[in-house]
């Protein structure tokens, strides 16, 4: 079972009671290129929503539970990192132990989370592949996910911005073309 290991609440980050109960963002991050995009794609989209971050990061059983492991030493260090990247949105953080798709469905439907930001990952032969946490999350999380894509530029952008929605047109459906 996903469990938390170290959590920084958003009131120590200076939140005020405003902003607190204003619209909740969870992100995945990793530090990886994807988890970056997701970051700064939840940051241009509810930033200035009046609401709060909060960076959640997944470590091992294994990590969590060794006292010599430098894991959660090293998730605290790039969420903090990130966390001071965020500008005047209010952040807080976690690190959980778990499957990864585990770790973030309980923590955001425990927390409350309005949205839960997610970097695309897969790596694989068809477009549609995700990654196996974005799939895990899209099919299981009661929290709207929102899967951001570092490889493809939106429309109107240069190509260092991510896509954040695939857009499906009528035509494209999968109830029309017979495709899931």
């Amino acid at each position: 079972n996903p469990r938390s290991v170290d959590v920084t609440s958003v009131d120590s980050w200076g939140a005020d009671a405003a902003k607190a109960s204003g619209l909740r963002v969870m992100v995945g991050y990793d530090a990886s290129v994807e988890a970056e995009h997701a970051l700064h794609s939840a940051l241009r989209l509810f930033g200035s929503g009046g609401g709060v971050l909060e960076l959640v990061a997944v470590v091992s059983y294994d990590d969590a539970n060794d006292p010599d492991s430098t894991m959660v030493d090293r998730a605290k260090q790039r969420l903090t990192a990130a966390a001071s990247g965020a500008g005047t949105v209010p952040v807080g953080y976690a690190v959980l132990a778990g499957p990864p798709g585990e770790c973030l469905r309980w923590y955001a439907e425990n927390h409350r989370a309005d949205v839960l930001v997610v970097g695309k990952r897969g790596r694989g032969m068809s477009t549609r592949m995700l990654g196996s946490v974005a799939e895990y999350l899209t099919a299981h999380c009661p929290v709207p996910v929102l899967v951001v894509d570092p490889t493809v530029p939106s429309e109107g952008q240069d190509s260092a911005e991510p896509t954040v929605a695939v857009r499906v047109s009528p035509l494209d459906s999968p109830r029309e073309t017979g495709n899931r």
